[in-house]
């Protein structure tokens, strides 16, 4: 029997078929946003930085494109997921005892050569254009100047690798 609340934690094949099922059909619904940015989240700026999808809503750290440098041909926040992990589990006390890849995350970033916001992520949530288009207005990214990726760094590792 599935829970309402289950979501895969490693790889899909551990999940039944019908946990898998209610879990694709709550990807097509909306997630709400919480910010939680140590800098002040200005409405009308881009903005490049970490999230999580959590509990329906999307987990962001970020900062204004405008206060970060270039480096390599992108501009790329300084945050990173694992020192933020304790902040996110606080907010979300059922998190504890899991890691912070064990639950889907993701980056924004800006290709300066491109003039194109990159959204980073697992593969299942990058695929989903309408979840997609949430995490670019949470981030502030211009219409149209955006595109969802899947990098594998943001799949969590098989559940064999813990063995």
């Amino acid at each position: 029997m599935c829970q309402d609340n289950a979501r895969p934690q490693n790889h899909s094949l551990e999940m039944g078929e019908e946990c898998l099922t209610l879990f694709k059909r709550k990807m097509k619904r909306p997630y709400n946003a919480l910010h939680m940015s140590a800098t002040t989240k200005n409405a009308k700026n881009p903005q490049v930085g970490v999230f999580w999808l959590i509990a329906r809503k999307i987990i962001a750290f970020s900062q204004p494109l405008e206060h970060v440098h270039v480096v390599a041909g992108a501009q790329d926040s300084d945050f990173g997921h694992d020192p933020l992990w304790p902040k996110v589990v606080q907010r979300f006390p059922k998190l504890r005892g899991k890691e912070y890849w064990q639950v889907p995350r993701g980056r924004v970033l800006y290709r300066v050569k491109e003039e194109l916001f990159v959204i980073f992520g697992p593969a299942r949530v990058v695929s989903n254009k309408r979840l997609v288009a949430q995490i670019a207005r949470e981030f502030n990214l211009p219409i149209g100047q955006y595109r969802g990726i899947a990098d594998m760094h943001y799949d969590p590792p098989p559940a064999d690798l813990d063995d």
